[in-house]
């Protein structure tokens, strides 16, 4: 019996039906598939432990330290105010920044007197009135065994007793000149206001010992920022030739002040250079 037109609609719409949920099943597996392969599986664990987070602790303040230092320019002398620094190779010093410099004090070995008024200056007992001061300062090896620390010590606290309208500059030595903030070389005479001794501070213990002891180049720098006090600090012996530049380039009258550290190597010249520009030469013991 041949079928119907009724027969064969029933027939088309039946597979057509059939053909199209065929078709929605392969595109809902897929999309899944799609997803599955691009979206990100996270997985956590809310009981997880968070780790240790360690407790800030703010730097010192060393504004505020400079503010009870004694300095005159931001307040009242305190005599017993220690000061701790991390020096070169972890050492330790203890800086009595209002103590005195003579008998007693952490440059014990010249003459007493308290360090600072708006013009005074000193290093290690030797003083001088001036509104700009240059330290010229040995750091060679036979500076090691404590005496280069020494010298920081007195170096730093000299600084700190500076008036904010004196100016000042920092020179080491070994075989050659070590500048003020060297790699990043200060080009003049600074301020001592609180901010920059805070930074030389930290320039100062960073500081290390290295080899040779010639002060000429040292010398030549400091004179031609042309300051009115010059503290020479040195333990061993060195050219006669620094004798006779100081006295060449030292135009504008200068006074050099002269140290000898622990050793007499050097006094003679010391005491010669100290003579020719109106200075003060120091045996320091």
């Amino acid at each position: 019996m041949t079928p119907t037109w009724a027969d064969q609609w029933r027939a088309w719409g039946s597979s057509l039906i059939l053909h199209i949920a065929l078709l929605l099943s392969l595109t809902a597996v897929a999309w899944q598939h799609h997803e599955d392969e691009w979206l990100p599986v996270i997985q956590a664990r809310i009981d997880d432990p968070q780790p240790a987070v360690e407790p800030f602790t703010p730097p010192v303040n060393l504004v505020e330290f400079l503010s009870q230092s004694g300095s005159p320019a931001v307040g009242p002398v305190t005599d017993d105010l220690l000061v701790s620094a991390p020096l070169a190779a972890g050492i330790q010093m203890n800086v009595a920044v209002g103590a005195s410099s003579g008998q007693g004090g952490v440059g014990a070995g010249g003459e007493g007197g308290k360090i600072g008024s708006e013009s005074g200056v000193g290093f290690f007992g030797t003083r001088g009135s001036a509104n700009s001061v240059v330290f010229v300062v040995d750091m060679s090896g036979s500076m090691e065994n404590g005496r280069f620390v020494r010298a920081q010590q007195e170096l730093i606290r000299s600084i700190h007793k500076l008036h904010v309208t004196q100016k000042f500059y920092v020179i080491f030595f070994t075989s050659k000149a070590v500048p003020m903030f060297f790699p990043s070389t200060a080009a003049d005479l600074v301020a001592a206001t609180p901010m920059m001794k805070r930074k030389v501070t930290r320039w100062i213990t960073e500081r290390t010992t290295g080899r040779g002891t010639d002060p000429e180049d040292a010398l030549v720098l400091a004179l031609s920022l042309k300051p009115e006090v010059i503290f020479f600090l040195t333990d061993g012996e060195f050219s006669e030739r620094c004798r006779e530049i100081v006295k060449e380039k030292n135009t504008f009258g200068a006074v050099v002040n002269t140290i000898a550290l622990q050793s007499r190597e050097g006094v003679p010249l010391l005491q010669e250079i100290a003579s020719d520009n109106k200075g003060t030469f120091l045996f320091v013991k």
